[in-house]
């Protein structure tokens, strides 16, 4: 007997010890990768540098864009961008920022199928988007992103903790340029299963859970 739990307190060490140096890892990679693609680019004389920020409508849902369901309950994005002209009508456009994501409504705890706009998790992350921007007045951007997951906020009912701190998906917007401001919508597609759940005889559940995000942003050029 105490050998046996002498070995699930080992394993379970071990597996502590694993994820405590995957979590790491991500988070030195990260940083490398906002080092490498938000520094000061001044041998490029058509790079601008600015800031935004605006609202976001999130929610789950069910591998991509599967049973989701747009959030009347909105969060915030904060962050600063960085547009380097490739030529004239492409330019490399990565960004970072704050964001509060995740599926912010009320769960009303009816039995039945529990889909992944059900799982009301709160989530805080800090994400860097490697956009392209076509054309002007207005333009496209498409690209994909990476997201830290920094905090994760549970109501009414626990689902278990979110699998992946690693968020991966593409971003797809338009905007439009005025001056020295800018307005952008964009959304966002996880491709990251956050959560994997099991059926039960009274609820069916989702069997992968992704982030899904629209964003209204106002932002402004320094240079």
């Amino acid at each position: 007997m105490f050998d046996t739990y002498n070995q699930y307190r080992c394993n379970q060490l071990r597996l502590n010890l694993l994820e405590n140096l995957k979590t790491n890892y991500m988070k030195k990679s990260i940083i490398i990768i906002m080092l490498v693609f938000l520094m000061p680019f001044s041998s490029f004389s058509q790079t601008s540098f600015g800031v935004f920020g605006g609202l976001n409508s999130s929610f789950f849902s069910d591998g991509f864009l599967k049973n989701s369901e747009i959030s009347t309950t909105l969060g915030f994005h904060l962050g600063v961008v960085s547009e380097i002209n490739l030529n004239k009508q492409i330019a490399f456009r990565p960004k970072l920022f704050f964001s509060q994501e995740g599926d912010r409504e009320k769960y009303n705890g009816r039995s039945g199928y529990i889909a992944g706009n059900s799982i009301d998790y709160k989530l805080s992350y800090i994400n860097l988007p490697l956009n392209f921007k076509f054309f002007s007045k207005p333009y496209i951007i498409v690209g994909p992103q990476f997201g830290y997951l920094l905090e994760t906020k549970k109501s009414y009912f626990d689902f278990g903790d979110v699998n992946k701190k690693i968020d991966t998906g593409i971003n797809f917007g338009i905007g439009y340029d005025f001056n020295k401001f800018f307005i952008e919508f964009n959304s966002y597609q996880g491709f990251t299963k956050l959560l994997e759940l099991e059926s039960s005889p009274s609820n069916y559940y989702s069997n992968g859970v992704t982030n899904t995000v629209l964003q209204l942003s106002i932002g402004y050029y320094f240079k």
